[in-house]
């Protein structure tokens, strides 16, 4: 009898602790996130994605999704984070639940052309999107994207926001930053999931 009321209060011991985690986070996410984007203002961007298609950047807010601001000619940072982040759904088997947009800041080079075959190798978990300078412009002040195009010696490079941002109802609730490494992603990732849920 003994063995069991300590089994007993064992399991409701664990229950409230999990229970207090996921309130904590939730409190957490909600109180440093609790300002959405403007609907109208997302109805007026109008953006392309890779397979060439015109998209409003309200589209891209229907359902849980990951983004992350960057371009194809970036030689590590880039190919690194979306690796990771695409490892990390994959791992988690949320695939299906998330979407995962590239969003390019460099769109004189990054043609819907050039982002379907630089996302190629993410088998279509990865949806690329490009525009105008004006409307991308638009869509990283509203998601308050820091990005500067640099002149090199024989071309230009963008230095940009290296975090992915975790966006679910028109609002930011996490951000999984370029040091995170896959464990740390996945539990944000997870975090993420628990909230929305």
């Amino acid at each position: 009898m003994r063995v069991f009321k300590n089994f007993l209060f064992l399991i409701t011991l664990l229950f409230l602790i999990g229970f207090f985690c996921v309130f904590i986070t939730k409190k957490i996410l909600y109180t440093e996130n609790n300002r959405a984007f403007n609907k109208i203002d997302l109805e007026k961007i109008e953006l392309v994605n890779y397979n060439g298609n015109k998209i409003k950047a309200i589209d891209l807010f229907k359902k849980p999704a990951i983004f992350y601001f960057g371009f194809t000619s970036c030689p590590d940072i880039c190919p690194l984070t979306l690796t990771k982040i695409y490892l990390s759904l994959e791992e988690l088997e949320k695939g299906e639940i998330i979407d995962i947009y590239f969003i390019s800041l460099d769109p004189e080079r990054d043609t819907p052309d050039i982002l379907k075959n630089y996302l190629a190798t993410f088998n279509d978990k990865v949806i690329g999107v490009t525009g105008n300078n004006k409307n991308i412009k638009g869509l990283t002040k509203l998601m308050k994207i820091k990005f500067n195009k640099r002149i090199t010696k024989d071309t230009y490079t963008i230095d940009h926001t290296s975090a992915s941002l975790l966006v679910f109802n028109n609002k930011i609730l996490g951000r999984i930053l370029f040091d995170d490494d896959l464990e740390n992603s996945k539990k944000k990732i997870s975090q993420f999931l628990n909230f929305i849920n």
